[in-house]
């Protein structure tokens, strides 16, 4: 299964193409306008050429049939990875049908676009297009089974062999995108608020947090145990000082006895969230005085081995 990122934001186009796991991008004259682009030519060129081999859908702004024939035709020279979306129907009911099948005929790739039943695809599949957009959320909205839709859709197109990939957009929630995806969609297209949800999970951020602290405490243990061998690779340590500024000061403070483990762990915790330096935050809990902080710079150094 291909995902597309359903945007024209060229910024977040960018990095989920850096992240390697977009396969193109879809627009329409609304997404364009929302983020912020009035000039479609100028627009569809940028962010064609940042998609490089990977394909980019742009929208026809007409209900005339030759004219969306025509402004197909101009948009395919803008970049060779453009992908001309025409509506399944115009907004009179008139099929586009022919739109498409000339297109395709003139090697101009077609997204049939806003198709919302069976019907639809299956006669733009005949028309011979490309790719045929499923607006599976708003199917949902009329109380339609989107699920259901794709992949009978999926299997009849299988079942005889039509070139046509199916595109589930109109994204509504992260849980259409497991439902569109084992339904059988070739693409999802997602905008990127849900791409974003898609990776983030709360507890996934409260397992690693746990993990790190569990590190720092078993690391401060170990550290205690083994303080004679600590001593002994102090120059190993030096070399190494600027990775490991913040957890050598607060172990020369705890070998000082100016604090406590206790002291030490609390501080830890404090800098995983603040990224403060150890002695500032052990000074402003009152464990340390400043001067102590600069003995065990000193220290750290190697002004006062």
């Amino acid at each position: 299964m291909q995902i597309f990122i359903d945007s024209a934001n060229l910024k977040e186009i960018k990095r989920w193409l850096n992240y390697g796991v977009i396969d193109g991008a879809t627009t329409n004259p609304t997404i364009m306008l929302n983020d912020g682009i009035c000039n479609i030519e100028k627009g569809a060129r940028s962010i064609a050429k940042v998609l490089g081999k990977f394909p980019l859908s742009v929208e026809v702004t007409t209900n005339d049939e030759q004219e969306m024939i025509e402004q197909g035709r101009l948009f395919a020279q803008w970049a060779p990875n453009i992908v001309v979306k025409i509506p399944i129907i115009n907004e009179n009911g008139m099929p586009s049908l022919k739109v498409i099948k000339t297109l395709e005929e003139n090697d101009i790739r077609v997204n049939a676009t806003a198709i919302l039943s069976f019907g639809q695809l299956a006669l733009a599949c005949k028309a011979g297009a490309t790719y045929a957009s499923i607006f599976a959320g708003r199917v949902a909205d009329e109380g339609g089974d989107a699920a259901n839709l794709i992949k009978m859709s999926r299997e009849w197109i299988d079942k005889w062999q039509y070139k046509t990939k199916i595109i589930a957009g109109s994204i509504r929630g992260v849980i259409d995108i497991q439902n569109y995806a084992i339904a059988g969609a070739h693409i999802i297209t997602i905008p990127p608020k849900f791409l974003s949800k898609m990776i983030d999970h709360k507890y996934t951020r409260d397992t690693v947090k746990g993990f790190i602290n569990d590190a720092l405490e078993t690391l401060m243990k170990m550290k205690n145990v083994k303080k004679d061998q600590w001593d002994n690779n102090i120059e190993f340590k030096k070399e190494n000082k600027v990775n490991h500024q913040r957890k050598l000061l607060g172990e020369i403070l705890l070998s000082q006895e100016s604090i406590t483990n206790e002291q030490l762990k609390q501080a830890l915790n404090i800098q995983s969230e603040t990224r403060e330096p150890i002695g500032k935050i052990l000074t402003r809990l009152g464990h340390v005085q400043i001067q102590e902080v600069k003995k065990a710079l000193n220290v750290q150094l190697g002004n006062d081995m």
